[in-house]
Parts: C-alpha cells; structure tokens; sequence
C-alpha cells in the first residue's frame, strides 16, 4: 500500500505568488500605457480637426475671391467689421477683435441645430448661403456635415466650427471651434490674398 503513495506525480502550475507578481506587473503596465493611449488619441482627433479647418478655410477663401456678393456680405461695407470678440494671439502676445461671419453645428450637445452654414449676424447670410451651394450642403438635410473630432477640451463642450476674420485685419481669415457662438480654439489661421 506504501506504493501507492510513492507513485504520485508533482504536479505543475502557477503557485499563488506568481499569480499576483503577474498580476502586479499588468496592472503597473496599464497605469503606464493607458494615459498615453489616451493622449495618442486626443493628438489624433485634434489633427483630424487641424485637418478639417485648413480645407473650410481653402473653401471660403475660394469663394470669397470669385463671389463678389458673398465677399460683401462676408465682410461689412466698410470693411472693419461689427462688433468683434476679444481674442489673444500668443505668438504675438497682444489682442486682437475677432468678427465672427459664419457658424455651423459640428457635433453634439448643441441647442438648436444648424446643419448648414448660418450667418452669425443677419448680414452674413448671404455669404453663408453661398458657401453652401458651393459644398452642396442642401437645406433639410439634418447629418452633421463635417464632424469635430474633439468634442470637449478644458471640460468645455466643442459642436460648432465657426469662420471669422481679425478685424484690424480682414485678410487673415479664422476658422474656430468652440460652442454657443462662442469661440473657443483656433485650428487654422491664414492671411488670404487682398479682398
């Protein structure tokens, strides 16, 4: 009967220490990799949107300098703009009054919602109906047209791209992110050819 017992193979397997040194090891792996993922993605989403800004700014400059009427109604008559909202450049460092023409919704969280371009002061609907037909963006169609990637930055909501122009500066066309006709980040920015 003793034989029986002399028989009995080791058997193999991870002994609880290893499990948790294993264990350990993933978890100090993740806490490393997952932040970076994360700011991978953000830089990624934010290059979509660099991306997307250059080729609205490309569009409305296009269409200011063939349109002569969207060009009016883009601009005010005297040139200086209306109002403006104070901005800062930081290359720069000094201030500047930014005049915002054109707003379109861009992603989610917004209140009403514009699916085309829509001037933001009565006077810029010309401009803006224009640049509509130059995309081809059909009133009723109710999809977002060109998607901000970024959706929130600093805790603030990002849905809507917006179009402006340095109001000391006409030349130097904006294109924004931000919300609520506020603007928020400035993806492109670039002087056009005299207007």
């Amino acid at each position: 009967m003793g034989g029986i017992f002399m028989n009995k193979k080791k058997q193999k397997g991870f002994t609880l220490i290893e499990l948790i040194v294993v264990i350990a090891i993933i978890g100090v792996l993740a806490a490393i990799l997952v932040p970076s993922m994360i700011g991978y993605v953000k830089k990624s989403k934010r290059t979509a949107d660099v991306a997307n800004a250059k080729q609205i700014h490309t569009d409305i400059v296009s269409l200011l300098l063939e349109n002569d009427e969207a060009r009016s109604s883009f601009y005010d008559p005297n040139g200086s703009g209306s109002g403006g909202i104070t901005m800062h450049d930081a290359q720069l460092d000094s201030d500047y009054q930014l005049v915002l023409t054109m707003r379109i919704d861009g992603g989610p969280g917004v209140s009403t919602h514009n699916y085309n371009w829509v001037g933001v002061r009565n006077e810029t609907q010309d401009a803006a109906a224009a640049f509509n037909t130059r995309l081809g963006y059909a009133s009723g169609q109710n999809d977002i047209k060109v998607p901000i990637r970024l959706v929130e930055q600093d805790g603030q909501k990002l849905n809507q791209w917006m179009i402006g122009y340095r109001k000391n500066s006409p030349d130097t066309i904006e294109i924004w992110v931000g919300s609520a006709n506020q603007p928020l980040i400035c993806l492109y920015t670039q002087k056009s050819s005299k207007k």
